[in-house]
């Protein structure tokens, strides 16, 4: 034990001996275990109280080579609590670290505290619906306290969220702040890296994170704070909740990078020539089923050279559950190319998600297989659930007798579809195929086939409910592309060209309505829009006549 305090060294030595056999001592709890660090908790024994022990792991020869230049993470940590309970801030009281350490190399290392009792996770108390809101804005504001005390030391902290503060449902201003393995000692925290740690906190409050809640919080926290650069409490409330949403679009990015590469949700398997990317609920008798081409077709959608579209049904998988297969098979010198880059099948697995991480509804991604014999890439297979439902240009095909219903039931699926793609633009997607057959009308909460089950009468109440919506063809979506207004007007107009021409204008200013969210709509956009749809609608028209007469000449000759 390399040091202590509170507490003599003969009674942590058995801590020490038997470092690595901690949670076998009777009476010891796990708190928390994950692949970088265990979180113990020992009951007292005589001449010690209850101690919560953390176990840092050093994963990887980076992360050793790392360490012999900087502190170990349990030092960083050891010092910070000190400093902050020398100074009397709630924070548990240290009690000793650990170090293990061979020729300068870093093995592992540990911290000891003070277990707090009588205090438990402090997200429930300060989201739970159940809590009453003065004592949601007494925790928030002890909270800024703290943290503007933390910053007049000197203290930045960079992991600021709710799940690092303990609280006490008895007394809302009895707040602890824990994990401090990631502070940096700075001497002078600027303006504007406090603002960046208190836009982590109000990031982690979720949906509750409303100018209203955290100006508690702000508040508290400028009381507290003697820097002359920080604003008014409603300027720094902007502030902070600017720095949140930053947080909020950094995380998403790092997601986005990470979509490609092997997390805990996925497995990543080398069997062969193939590549296997797959949920691990996806189960291994229909990988092998649609390697070896033994998977049930049940309709065949798309069915040409090189590139086919199935809905089959897997041995292995759920009872009755079927599944949407898309193939493509390459050759020559495009099998080369794909080594190089993303093909649109692997597009759509990165797609899947993306859209999973942003909330947006889709059909979710199962299993992406690669044959890659002699570095070509020769045949990719994407596996999506198949969900139920009809698409947006077969509902409008059923309910062409009914035109009072179908002019309801377009209003209610424009409330629904221009929001969804105003969030797909915002978020760097970009689907260039966005037709009406590739958004799908999802079956209605009560269980009907679809949005045409829900056709009664014409004012029925459920023609006024939200019509539920997914978005199909993932494989026709580039990730990480920005919408531009070339691309957003295009969206528009493929949305536009419903089956026969079904568009009023009334309808289409309604959708731009709501897809700009109450922002100002020009003139220009409205004027483009129809422009650019009537000539479309020239094209489908003439393609279609061309389509006939070559069917009629083909008739004629045989």
């Amino acid at each position: 034990m390399v040091g202590a305090t509170g507490v003599s060294r003969e009674s942590l030595a058995p801590l020490a001996a038997e470092w690595h056999r901690l949670e076998e001592w009777p009476g010891t709890a796990i708190l928390k275990s994950n692949p970088s660090r265990d979180v113990l908790r020992l009951p007292p024994e005589e001449g010690r109280p209850s101690l919560a022990v953390k176990r840092y792991r050093v994963r990887g020869r980076a992360e050793r080579w790392k360490y012999r230049f900087l502190p170990s993470r349990a030092a960083r940590e050891w010092r910070a609590l000190r400093e902050l309970h020398a100074a009397a801030l709630p924070v548990p009281r240290p009690v000793g670290f650990f170090e293990s350490r061979e020729g300068g190399t870093l093995l592992g290392s540990g911290l000891v505290m003070e277990f707090l009792e009588g205090v438990e996770p402090l997200p429930p108390l300060v989201t739970g619906g159940a809590i009453p809101e003065e004592e949601k804005a007494a925790r928030l504001r002890a909270i800024g306290a703290i943290v503007a005390r933390v910053h007049e030391r000197g203290i930045s902290h960079p992991d600021l969220h709710l799940g690092n503060f303990l609280g006490c449902q008895a007394e809302p201003l009895d707040v602890r702040l824990l994990d401090l393995h990631a502070v940096r000692h700075l001497g002078t925290v600027r303006p504007g890296r406090r603002r960046r740690d208190l836009g982590k906190l109000v990031h982690s409050l979720g949906e509750e994170a409303g100018p209203e809640r955290i100006a508690p919080l702000v508040e508290a926290y400028l009381d507290g704070s003697r820097e002359a650069g920080l604003g008014t409490p409603s300027e720094e409330v902007s502030r902070i909740l600017d720095a949140a949403r930053e947080v909020e679009r950094v995380r998403l990015r790092s997601r986005d990078r990470r979509c490609w590469k092997s997390t805990s949700q996925f497995s990543r398997e080398e069997r062969g020539r193939w590549r296997i990317h797959r949920r691990r609920s996806f189960p291994e008798e229909a990988v092998n089923a649609l390697i070896a081409g033994e998977a049930e077709s049940l309709r065949t959608f798309v069915d040409r050279a090189g590139h086919t579209v199935r809905e089959v049904r897997l041995p292995g998988a759920r009872s009755g559950h079927r599944w949407i297969v898309k193939e493509r098979s390459r050759g020559g010198l495009r099998s080369l190319l794909d080594r190089c880059h993303r093909g649109p099948l692997e597009r759509g697995w990165a797609a899947a998600r993306q859209l999973e991480v942003r909330g947006l509804p889709h059909p979710p991604a199962q299993a992406l297989l690669i044959e890659r014999p002699l570095a070509r890439v020769t045949r990719t297979i994407l596996v999506t659930e198949a969900l139920p439902g009809r698409t947006l240009a077969e509902e409008v095909r059923s309910r062409r007798e009914d035109p009072r219903g179908l002019s309801l039931f377009l209003a209610r699926a424009a409330d629904t579809i221009a929001p969804l793609l105003r969030a797909l633009h915002r978020s760097r997607i970009h689907h260039r195929d966005l037709n009406p057959s590739n958004w799908l009308i999802l079956p209605d909460a009560a269980g009907g086939e679809g949005a045409g089950a829900m056709a009664g009468e014409a004012g029925s109440g459920l023609e006024r409910d939200p019509v539920r919506v997914a978005i199909l063809d993932l494989d026709s979506i580039h990730p990480r592309r920005d919408a531009t207004l070339r691309r957003r007007r295009g969206n528009l107009v493929q949305l536009a060209l419903l089956p026969d021409g079904i568009c009023p204008p009334r309808l289409r200013a309604r959708f731009l309505l709501r897809y700009h969210a109450g922002e100002r709509i020009h003139s220009s956009w409205l004027r483009s829009l129809d422009r650019e749809l009537a000539r479309r609608q020239i094209e489908e028209i003439e393609k279609r006549i061309a389509r006939e007469i070559t069917a009629t000449r083909d008739g004629t000759e045989r």
